[in-house]
């Protein structure tokens, strides 16, 4: 059964251990690696973070190949 409690503190928790430490927060393409990583180490509640994240990681990839000009689809 879903607990709305138990899943808005593992939210706040994740959010606090990342902003506490000011790690992972710019865009770069190895924060947002790093917080996905960091992400599926917390509990399953924090789902959500985890697919914003690895939305964000296929944004940022597409525009670096793209700023290359590397197709993703030869990958």
């Amino acid at each position: 059964m879903f607990n709305s409690g138990e899943w808005a503190h593992s939210v706040n928790s994740l959010l606090t251990s990342v902003t506490s430490t000011n790690d992972y927060l710019d865009e770069s393409l190895a924060s947002i690696v790093a917080r996905c990583w960091h992400i599926t180490s917390k509990d399953i509640g924090v789902n959500f973070l985890l697919m914003i994240s690895y939305i964000q990681l296929v944004a940022k990839s597409q525009s670096l190949c793209s700023q290359q000009g590397i197709s993703l689809a030869n990958l």
